[in-house]
C-alpha cells in the first residue's frame, strides 16, 4: 500500500505538468552518508542524482550503483512509459505526463495515472544499509490486465565519476534478479524482485545529459547500462517490490524498515514554546517535522579510530563529506537544540579522537578516511560546540575525561 499521508512532509500536486517539477529537487537519506537525489518528476539532472549512492566506508567512499529505472506499462497492448530523462538531443520519455502527485517523507512516493490505469511507485532506503527498495502498486481500474517493465539503469562509478560504454561489466542472472559487477573496480549491485520474471538482454544506452553539470563547466554526458528488464502482469489491484543491494539481499520487511526510520528521526525533541515538557519532533508542527527531517539527513555514522560507533555530521549533498568546521558550527542547532545529546557526544568524541597538535581535522580523505588538518579556525569553533554541550546536557563526565 503507498505510504501513509501521516508520514509524509510535502505532497506536491504536480498534474502532468513539467515546471517547475524539473527544478525541484527531493532527498533521502539513511543515516550512513548513502543517499538518493534526482528531480521531483525523476529526470536525472545531476551526475549526483540516482536511487542508490552507496557510501562504502561510511560515510565516504560513495559509489552511484542504481541511477534509475525504466518504466513501461503496458494496458491492452497501450503502451505509456513512466519515466522521463535527458539526453543530448532532448526529452524523452515523458512520463512526467502521467505523473500526478508527488510525496516525501520516509519514502519519496510517485502516483502515475495513464489511460485510466493508477501507478504508484515508492522508494525506501532501509535505515543504516546500503540498499533500495523500490514499490510498485498497480491497479488496472476497468481493464482486464496490465503488464509492468522495469528496465535498471546502473553505472557501478565513484559518485564524482561520468560513465562511458567500454565498462566491462559481468552479469549473474537469476529467475528473479540479476547481479552486475564492474571487474576493474569490482563495484558491484543486486537487483531481485519479489514477484514476476527477470528477461535477461544486455544494452547500453547512450548520451544521458546533465544540464546542472553542464553549468558548472563538467563533463555533462553518460552512458548507462541495463542487464535487461523485470517483468510483471496482474489482473487485480497488486504490488511488485524491487531490492537494490550491494549485500545481495532479495528480500526487505518494509514496515519493519518504515519504523526503523520513524525510531531513528524520533530522537529529535524539542521544547515547545509554552514551557511545557519537551517532546518528540515528530509529534510537532508541521514546520518542526521539517526542520527536524532535514536535521537528521546530516548526522550520520563514521567509527572511532578504534573501530568503535560514533557519529559526524555531512557538509552538505550531493557532494560533501564531513567537514571539521562544518561540523563544529553546525553542532549546535542540528544535536543541541533537538536535544540529540547522545550523538553530540560521538561526535564531539570522534573529532576529539583526531586532535593533532592542538587541531581537529578540516576533513577525511573520500577515499582513505585519513584526517587532514588544514582548517585555521575550526578547532576555536570545536572548544565552542564542547562548551555549549556541557552547557546544555549537563555531562561533566564526558567533557572532563574526553573533550576537555
Amino acid at each position: 500500500m503507498p505510504t501513509l499521508p501521516d508520514m509524509s512532509l510535502y505532497s506536491i500536486e504536480t498534474y502532468g505538468e513539467l515546471q517547475p517539477h524539473l527544478t525541484q529537487e527531493w532527498l533521502l537519506t539513511n543515516g550512513t552518508g548513502t543517499f538518493a537525489a534526482s528531480t521531483l518528476v525523476g529526470c536525472n539532472t545531476r551526475r549526483y542524482h540516482g536511487l542508490l549512492c552507496a557510501a562504502t566506508l561510511p560515510p565516504v567512499g560513495r559509489v552511484m550503483l542504481l541511477n534509475r529505472l525504466g518504466e513501461i506499462v503496458n494496458v491492452n497492448d497501450g503502451f505509456f512509459d513512466l519515466s522521463i530523462n535527458q539526453f543530448s538531443d532532448g526529452l524523452h520519455p515523458r512520463g512526467d505526463r502521467y505523473l500526478r502527485r508527488f510525496t516525501l517523507g520516509h519514502t519519496a512516493v510517485w502516483e502515475y495515472e495513464a489511460n485510466g490505469v493508477k501507478v504508484t511507485k515508492e522508494l525506501l532506503l532501509p535505515w543504516g544499509k546500503n540498499v533500495a527498495v523500490i514499490r510498485y502498486t498497480l491497479n488496472p481500474q476497468r481493464y482486464k490486465w496490465m503488464e509492468l517493465q522495469v528496465l535498471p539503469f546502473v553505472s557501478l562509478r565513484d559518485f564524482h565519476g561520468i560513465r562511458r560504454a567500454w565498462a566491462p561489466f559481468l552479469t549473474d542472472n537469476a529467475p528473479r534478479g540479476v547481479k552486475v559487477t564492474d571487474s576493474q573496480s569490482n563495484h558491484t549491485v543486486s537487483i531481485h524482485a519479489d514477484s514476476g520474471e527477470f528477461i535477461a538482454k544486455n544494452d547500453w544506452w547512450y548520451a544521458h545529459h546533465y544540464p546542472l553539470e553542464m553549468e558548472r563547466g563538467l563533463d555533462a554526458v553518460e552512458d548507462l547500462y541495463t542487464p535487461g528488464r523485470f517483468q510483471f502482469r496482474t489482473n487485480t489491484k497488486a504490488s511488485i517490490t524491487l531490492v537494490a543491494s550491494i549485500e545481495g539481499l532479495r528480500s526487505v520487511d518494509w514496515d519493519a524498515e518504515i519504523q526503523n526510520r520513524e525510531a531513528a528521526y524520533k530522537a529529535a525533541v524539542f521544547q515547545p514554546t509554552s514551557g511545557a515538557a519537551p517532546k518528540s519532533a515528530v509529534d510537532g508542527s508541521p514546520t518542526v517535522k521539517r526542520l527536524a527531517h532535514a536535521a537528521a539527513d546530516f548526522i550520520v555514522s563514521r567509527k572511532l579510530p578504534g573501530g568503535g560507533d560514533g557519529a559526524t555530521v555531512v557538509a552538505g549533498y550531493p557532494w560533501f563529506a564531513d567537514w571539521g568546521r562544518d561540523t563544529m558550527i553546525s553542532l549546535p542547532g542540528l544535536l543541541l537544540v533537538t536535544r540529540r545529546f547522545e550523538q553530540a557526544r560521538q561526535v564531539l568524541s570522534v573529532f576529539a579522537s583526531y586532535v593533532s597538535e592542538g587541531m581537529i581535522p578540516n576533513r577525511f580523505d573520500d577515499y582513505t578516511n585519513e584526517p587532514e588538518y588544514n582548517t585555521v579556525d575550526a578547532s576555536l569553533w570545536f572548544i565552542h560546540a564542547c562548551f555549549e554541550y556541557l552547557r546544555l546536557s549537563k555531562d561533566q563526565k564526558t567533557f572532563d575525561k574526553t573533550l576537555r
